[in-house]
């Protein structure tokens, strides 16, 4: 019987291959972009999940979701909660330091970080074991690390030197921590104790110093919900009795630990983060499967009357319904089964653009019992939605009727085919909508001003270059292609740290925690920033040594009309080795874009030190890129041989803050235009089947003086009145929805009208293209031929 069935399947397929193009190849269509997003939310839900105990780590947060916290709280973890955790582990921002041996200069990503780092990230060790950075003076490299300074040879006891001041023994090497990872790209770790001994004032550090990273695993026996009540008070209850603290102890300030399975899709601690990009995106790959789904569905109910004599006659002969639905069943399960052998050649084929477009390093799971369970599932049920209606449709059909040629296709049919339309259409106007708007937001957020000059301001880490800062900006403004120089404690594209310990004049409560940099006084005119009151750092100038130049926002949250002139008191044991004197304000800049484009802007203070972690170096304009890149590097290697060259732009730096932003618009938008392909693969062929139905029609319609623009409207206007009840039915939806996402967004765009006019002309001009061609065909054809055939 199976064999029958499958047989005469194969045979209606051959006799209708119009058909079986547009419902195969729509399938292979949905099902490949359904498998590729499947992937890509595989790969996103799983972040972190390379580490085994990723469901006991978690970050250390203060109760206004700031990350960089005192070191003085990692020590009281450590002492005083020791039973809640496993590990406690204190850490520094990771970033890129100059890593040596022998000969071989890298610039490398690494981080300092206690001893329980391996274990806790259960790092899978090559060489040596977790216990590595029990001495001081160790590292543990990274497989790619290893093999680019010894090759084949072990790395354990070999000699290296981070940033031409600390030197360290290879004591373990681990495998590269893979992309989907928030420690992906670390190339080494180094003892948090070895940063100490560098710089000793680390330990005398104050509760008003926000720059480590505490990152804890929970006991064994106990829970986040038993831990989170336990050390919430960890830091007010210590602060209160110190009196440079009693402001901010006033504020009650609590201690959060933010799941190591929630760091990657939620931004804080409640639902907002990219999260919702990924439910996004995988309702787009459901309502692509669900549109190729439509198509098949659609054209078989549209068909049935070319099947009701088959039908009709095998029911005569003495078949059963649930034959025939068996029969109409196996049809569907064919074309599933073809069109998914199809989809898996698509997605293997469009997997590595799939992986540039997402910054993603995904392979197909050919091994993975999961996936082609998944993949048996998937099949299953597309086959059961897809020829489900056509199967009990058909097979209800009255043989004697059908004989007699009174059988039609009811007006129950005729609704589903409409309502199946319907759907089609406002899910692709849906999605037209969607990533219109998440463009939007992007070009919002991009447009804001943010406060310097971006083009041709270069940036070189400069922590190898302390000491010999004179001699490169010399050799630079010899090059002929460099307009100025300048130092900063990090890039101006970022804020990498944050103090406390503020006080001024009508100060009421402590604020929040304040971006701190440190720049030479060439910085602003380097960088470009625009001065809004006061004046610019001078050299030569002796008081500029304890001052400040703030930024507006800064500005507004100290409440002075006229700050300049004022004077802020800084109390700090860790900024410049310890830091207990007044500061005179001498100028106000405007905001600098140093964070998330999509939030407020930080206040922040910009104070004179001469060590440096970063040179900015503006380019002069009047040579190639290229030409000057070259010249500055030799610039660069003349006054340090031994330092490897490495640089940036502010541009290309300031374009990583939307990075993840823009491949989730270019891929609801790649999306978006496959699923009205998939659309107008279903529209195409109802409108073949609309105007092959009413052949005679158009051909009466002719002989009596229609017109060929006459017939067009009358054919497409049913069309028409579908899409226009798809765009109201869209843009509810779509407002609703879109409203509600905005709103994770600090500052955000506005849903104007226009946005849902394109979307709605946009899809109106892709329907009447598509049925166009066939309606006109039709009513171009000669009568003569459409009545004699009759």
């Amino acid at each position: 019987m199976l064999r029958s069935y499958l047989k005469t399947g194969f045979r209606h397929l051959l006799r209708n291959k119009s058909d079986a193009f547009i419902n195969t190849g729509g399938l292979a269509l949905g099902i490949s972009i359904a498998i590729l997003i499947g992937l890509w939310v595989n790969d996103e839900l799983t972040f972190n999940q390379y580490h085994k105990n990723h469901e006991r780590i978690a970050k250390v947060f203060k109760w206004t979701g700031q990350e960089w916290l005192p070191y003085p709280l990692a020590v009281e973890l450590k002492e005083n909660y020791h039973q809640s955790f496993k590990h406690v582990v204190v850490a520094d921002n990771p970033h890129d330091f100059i890593i040596s041996s022998g000969e071989q200069r890298f610039n490398a990503r690494g981080e300092f970080a206690d001893t329980g780092i391996a274990e806790m990230l259960s790092l899978e060790m090559i060489e040596g074991d977790w216990s590595g950075l029990t001495d001081p003076h160790s590292v543990m490299l990274s497989e790619s690390m290893a093999r680019s300074f010894f090759g084949n040879e072990s790395a354990l006891g070999k000699l290296a030197r981070i940033n031409n001041l600390m030197d360290v023994t290879v004591t373990g090497v681990y495998k590269d921590i893979p992309h989907n990872s928030n420690f992906a790209g670390i190339r080494f770790f180094a003892p948090f104790d070895l940063l100490i001994i560098q710089y000793p004032g680390i330990r005398q550090a104050t509760w008003d110093d926000h720059w480590v990273f505490v990152y804890t695993e929970l006991a064994p026996h106990m829970t986040f919900e038993q831990v989170a009540p336990l050390i919430e008070e960890a830091e007010s209850k210590v602060i209160r009795n110190l009196d440079y603290m009693k402001a901010e102890a006033a504020e009650n300030p609590k201690v959060w630990l933010h799941p190591m399975d929630k760091w990657h899709l939620y931004s804080d601690f409640s639902s907002n983060g990219p999260i919702q990009f990924v439910v996004m995106v995988g309702a787009i790959g459901v309502f692509v499967l669900l549109l190729a789904c439509i198509n098949f569905m659609n054209l078989a109910t549209a068909r049935s009357e070319k099947r009701m004599r088959e039908v009709g006659i095998r029911k005569s002969i003495g078949s059963l319904r649930s034959q025939l639905v068996g029969q109409f069943f196996s049809e569907s399960f064919i074309v599933v089964i073809l069109a998914f052998v199809m989809a898996i050649v698509f997605a293997s084929l469009a997997l590595p653009a799939f992986n540039e477009l997402s910054g993603k390093e995904m392979a197909m799971p050919w091994l993975n019992i999961s996936y082609w369970l998944s993949a048996i599932i998937l099949i299953v049920i597309t086959g059961i939605v897809a020829g489900s209606y056509p199967a009990l449709y058909l097979s209800s059909f009255r043989p004697a009727a059908v004989l007699k040629g009174q059988n039609r296709v009811g007006k129950l049919a005729t609704f589903l085919r409409r309502g199946l339309v319907t759907v089609q259409f406002t899910v692709s106007i849906s999605l037209i909508i969607a990533t219109i708007v998440v463009y939007k937001q992007i070009i919002f957020a991009k447009n804001r001003e943010v406060g310097y000059s971006r083009a041709g301001l270069m940036m070189v880490p400069g922590r190898a270059f302390n000491g010999k800062y004179d001699v490169i900006r010399e050799e630079l403004l010899k090059t002929g292609v460099v307009e100025n120089v300048a130092t900063a404690g990090g890039q101006v594209t970022s804020a990498w740290s944050q103090g406390g310990g503020f006080e001024w004049r009508g100060k009421v409560q402590d604020p929040p925690a304040v971006g701190t940099l440190e720049v030479n006084n060439t910085f602003g005119a380097t960088v470009g920033w625009k001065i809004i009151a006061g004046r610019d750092f001078e050299e030569g100038v002796a008081s500029d040594s304890n001052a400040f130049i703030i930024n507006e926002a800064a500005a507004r949250m100290m409440g002075f009309d006229a700050p300049v002139g004022e004077v802020v008191h800084w109390k700090s044991k860790w900024h410049r080795g310890g830091v207990d004197s007044d500061f005179r304000i001498i100028g106000v800049v405007s905001d600098l874009m140093m964070k998330s484009p999509f939030d407020n802007i930080m206040p922040a203070v910009f104070f004179l030190q001469k060590d440096f972690g970063v040179v900015h170096i503006r380019l002069a304009g009047s040579s190639p890129t290229s030409e000057a890149i070259s010249k500055i590097e030799k610039a660069f290697r003349k006054a340090a041989p031994e330092v490897p060259f490495e640089y940036s732009f502010a541009d290309e730096e300031y374009n990583q803050k939307f990075a993840y932003e823009e491949r989730i618009g270019k891929l609801a938008s790649v999306f978006s235009v496959l699923a009205i392909v998939i659309s107008c693969l279903g529209l195409f062929g109802m409108a073949s089947f609309m105007t092959e139905r009413r052949t005679k029609e158009i051909g009466v319609r002719k002989v009596v003086g229609a017109s060929v623009f006459s017939l067009w409207q009358l054919m497409s206007r049913e069309f028409v009145a579908l899409a226009f009840l798809s765009f109201v039915i869209a843009s509810a939806i779509s407002f609703y929805a879109l409203d509600q996402w905005l709103q994770s967004f600090t500052l955000r765009t506005d849903l104007s009208w226009d946005v849902f006019a394109v979307a709605g002309a946009g899809s109106l001009f892709v329907t009447l293209l598509t049925v166009s061609y066939r309606l006109l065909q039709a009513a171009n054809r000669n009568p003569v031929n459409s009545l004699r055939s009759e």
